[in-house]
């Protein structure tokens, strides 16, 4: 019989909850205290489950709707302290903000609070890139060894595999507002790694 071997304790330090606030459309908005960047994974994995089914009726697709909407505002909840969230989509709702929109408050809240950089001003960071990939016969967007980056992922963007995954993945099922948060994410993550650390 194998032994298995323990490898111990292998967590990481546990992080102090948030205590950051921002201005939104002139309220004064709490960052959720546990926000952290799984929250873009959380969003990820459960974007690449909503699926209709090929002979999805009237009623199916109204149902995955409603269950989609409710998914996009309980992610863009996760962000927000509970007891300023109906303020914050009151603010929305009275400015005519889109889901795009909101998608960017919450990329850069991320940033900045994994940033966890107290001492710094904020990165002076754009919305982000659309995703408009080129027209191209198919397969001609990857690469003949299929190991380096699509053709149309950004050269001055560090390459991620599953990035691009959900990006063709999203793209393909008819999503690219998916797709945009995706490369907004990634945009975001490169803009922390390359800002100065102080």
């Amino acid at each position: 019989m194998t032994e298995i071997v323990d490898l111990g304790d292998l967590s990481g330090t546990a992080a102090e909850p948030v205590e950051m606030t921002f201005t939104y459309f002139g309220v004064r908005v709490r960052v959720a205290p546990d926000l952290s960047e799984t929250k873009l994974i959380e969003l990820y994995a459960r974007a690449a489950e909503v699926e209709l089914p090929d002979d999805a009726n009237r009623r199916q697709v109204g149902e995955r709707i409603v269950k989609g909407a409710q998914e996009q505002k309980d992610y863009i909840r996760a962000h927000i302290h509970p007891d300023d969230f109906e303020a914050f989509w009151q603010a929305a709702i009275g400015h005519r903000q889109t889901f795009g929109d909101l998608m960017l408050v919450t990329l850069r809240l991320i940033g900045l609070v994994t940033d966890r950089d107290p001492t710094g001003p904020p990165s002076d960071s754009s919305d982000g890139r659309p995703v408009t990939r080129p027209s191209s016969p198919s397969g001609a967007s990857k690469p003949d060894d299929g190991n380096g980056p699509p053709g149309w992922w950004p050269a001055d963007l560090p390459y991620s595999p599953q990035a691009a995954n959900f990006v063709e993945k999203f793209e393909a099922e008819g999503r690219p507002d998916k797709a945009n948060m995706v490369m907004l994410s990634q945009e975001a993550a490169a803009l922390r790694s390359a800002s100065p650390t102080g």
